[in-house]
């Protein structure tokens, strides 16, 4: 299964006009993985994924490939192959600049799956309609932290909140059981 979407982004003024346009495999029969345990539901994630980035408009870089796994609620790098444009040798810093996080989220976006208690999936093209407010933010803080995403950057961002607000939520998330506690001087 592949899927993809199309950014016009890099992480440097230096490649504006670059396009990316990330698509995602998963194995044919994918193993799904809980990312997180809802009071009411589990988010599950596939265990392997490959995302690739093709690039257009940017010196150096062609395309980049991450094979990555799903371990202890965190998606690592498994494999990274890159190549460079037609004649030119590839541009270490052009891959340094690529907002991993990034593309690894919109990637995998469409995989995540929301399984509720009564045995009903809600993805990306089946959204759950009526959501309590804290899965919305366990959901937005879980998918950020599997993806090495600032969560409550990504809380913020996805709600179209400020920083602060996303905090307060994600606090309140918490107390209701729908975010593990963190452990000092350790992202959770």
């Amino acid at each position: 299964m592949t899927h993809g979407v199309v950014w016009a982004l890099m992480s440097n003024s230096e490649n504006q006009g670059a396009h990316l346009r990330v698509t995602s495999k998963v194995p044919v029969v994918p193993d799904y993985r809980t990312l997180v345990e809802l009071p009411n539901a589990r988010l599950l994630a596939p265990s392997r994924c490959s995302v690739r980035v093709d690039i257009d408009g940017a010196a150096g870089l062609a395309f980049a490939e991450f094979d990555v796994g799903l371990i202890d609620r965190r998606f690592r790098l498994l494999r990274l192959t890159a190549e460079p444009n037609d004649g030119e040798f590839l541009d270490l810093v052009a891959l340094q600049r690529l907002d991993m996080g990034l593309i690894l989220r919109a990637g995998l976006a469409h995989l995540i799956q929301l399984e509720t208690k009564t045995g009903e999936t809600f993805t990306a093209e089946r959204p759950l309609d009526s959501a309590d407010p804290h899965a919305n933010i366990a959901l937005a803080y879980s998918v950020a932290h599997a993806f090495g995403v600032h969560p409550v950057m990504a809380v913020a961002h996805d709600l179209g909140i400020s920083q602060g607000a996303a905090a307060q939520r994600v606090r309140r998330a918490r107390a209701a059981g729908y975010i593990p506690p963190t452990t000092p001087g350790k992202a959770s």
